[in-house]
């Protein structure tokens, strides 16, 4: 028994820290999705999917005014309330509920399902274009290992809860097609993404430029690609409810000339839609089509290059990055230095979760314990005066977070141009797994740490008030009240 317990001892930690995939992975990776899935979530959710049930019942043009009266405004296009619409057929049919309602229970582990149904199919798809651009079947699963353990998708996905995944499945969708050179099919799948959310249109308009040179069929391409979204406008366009809600919901246009130059009293250069317009000119300019391997690492290249300059230079909601997170997969599996690129990942995660935590309190930070299956053991942690909010734990600030995030997206844009040196090649350019595993790992179990852990101490602090932990808050207290000083010390 002495001898059997060391050597049981040694294979498992030979199997944790094995320098390759295996079964515990897996394990760990299962365990982890399904213990947030439950434990975790944020209410967005429920006001979508309880907004859903005005379609069932009946309320088809007057939808959004209906929404309005009863739970306040309603703020995206109609597909996305259409997918739940369609997932909450059962739940009306066998009675559980059919109001238009925000207070379901546990009945958001039934919306959480649909996403992460589409969670699955855009992994699906992820594994569809590892092939597409030339990888074998393991490889093409190793590609979509690296994408689905990425810590900003998973915490957004399972932890936050939200449903910005229906986007990047269309997303995905259309840049299968694209890469297949199936330009109809692609704008239509980019097309039906647009109906979901903005962003994928400043990554479709220098695609189809990379592909297309003459200016009648780019301008054709885009209509086409917005009639979608241009039908379901005009569907609700006299909708009062509809204009305030949907079209001047989040100031979307602010938003994107936030970030400028100042050339001139009253003159303003936007940076992200300059920064936009020259990749665009550039994808315009460039003849890649010929050599199809540069051909696919420069469509993902431009990909990641408009999301991280969006990214940065205008003011996101965590939810929002899920969609650059594929992106990022498929350029760190090209690159030669892929090892560097995954620790990369988990500065980033640091530095997300940190600008979350801060930005959000008592939202997305341990208030997200509220709609999981622990939220009714400890309701003092929902009390903004009895808890030990997250933010105390995130000494540098938001300020300082969101430096350090922009900073690792433009490392990706500078770091992974194509040239030479990192030249995709399919499987023949690829970097052995056992020499960058071990970092995978520390990306998506550190990186899911720097949220789960400072979580937990804020759960149990609550349960126990009076416990030395009050000292530690009294401390991070003391720390952040002097960086704070400090920053507004040497503001100039």
């Amino acid at each position: 028994m002495r001898i059997l317990v060391p050597q049981i001892l040694s294979k498992a930690y030979q199997k944790i820290f094995a320098n390759r995939p295996n079964s515990m992975d897996i394990v760990f990776y299962s365990a982890i999705l399904l213990f947030c899935y439950f434990v975790f979530n944020q209410a967005d959710i429920l006001h979508t999917a309880g907004s859903s049930f005005t379609y069932l019942n009946g309320h088809i043009k007057d939808f959004y005014d209906v929404n309005k009266r009863l739970l306040g405004e309603t703020v995206y296009l109609p597909s996305t309330y259409m997918l739940f619409a369609a997932w909450n057929i059962p739940v009306k049919l066998l009675g559980i509920t059919n109001q238009t309602t925000m207070d379901v229970g546990y009945l958001i582990f039934w919306y959480k399902l649909l996403t992460s149904l589409f969670f699955f199919g855009s992994s699906w798809l992820m594994y569809k274009i590892g092939k597409l651009i030339g990888l074998n079947k393991a490889n093409a699963i190793l590609l979509t290992i690296i994408w689905i353990s990425s810590p900003i998708l998973f915490f957004n996905q399972f932890v936050f809860g939200q449903y910005d995944i229906f986007c990047t499945f269309f997303v995905l969708l259309g840049m299968y097609y694209f890469l297949k050179k199936s330009i109809w099919m692609s704008i239509l799948f980019f097309g039906i993404s647009f109906t979901f959310k903005y962003f994928p249109v400043f990554i479709f308009i220098p695609l189809i430029m990379l592909v297309e040179k003459n200016p009648r069929k780019i301008l054709l391409y885009a209509i086409l690609a917005f009639l979608p979204t241009v039908m379901q406008v005009l569907f609700y366009i006299d909708s009062a409810a509809f204009r305030t809600g949907v079209i001047e919901f989040g100031a979307t246009i602010p938003r994107l000339t936030t970030a400028l130059i100042n050339v001139w009293p009253g003159l303003n250069i936007y940076i992200f839609l300059a920064s936009w317009f020259v990749i665009c000119g550039i994808c315009y300019y460039a003849d890649i089509m010929e050599d199809k391997n540069k051909f696919y690492q420069s469509v993902f290249y431009v990909c990641l290059a408009v999301s991280c300059f969006l990214f940065t230079f205008v003011l996101w909601h965590p939810q929002w990055l899920i969609f650059i997170t594929p992106f990022l997969a498929v350029t760190t599996f090209m690159n030669r230095k892929i090892k560097e690129f995954l620790f990369f990942d988990f500065i980033m995660m640091i530095a997300f979760i940190g600008f979350t935590v801060t930005n959000w309190q008592m939202n997305a930070d341990q208030q997200m314990f509220m709609l999981g299956v622990l939220g009714k053991c400890n309701p003092r942690l929902f009390d903004p005066q009895t808890t030990l909010r997250m933010s105390k734990m995130f000494i540098l600030g938001s300020n300082m977070y969101l430096t350090l995030f922009s900073s690792m997206l433009m490392l990706n844009v500078l770091c992974k141009f194509p040239n030479k040196t990192n030249r995709w090649s399919g499987d023949d350019n690829l970097v052995k797994v056992d020499t960058y595993w071990n970092y995978a790992r520390l990306r998506f179990i550190g990186g899911i740490a720097i949220f789960l852990i400072p979580a937990f101490v804020s759960f149990f602090y609550a349960l126990r008030p009076e416990s030395p932990l009050k000292n530690i808050s009294n401390s991070y207290d003391t720390i952040h009240n002097s960086l704070k000083h400090l920053a507004e010390d040497t503001k100039v």
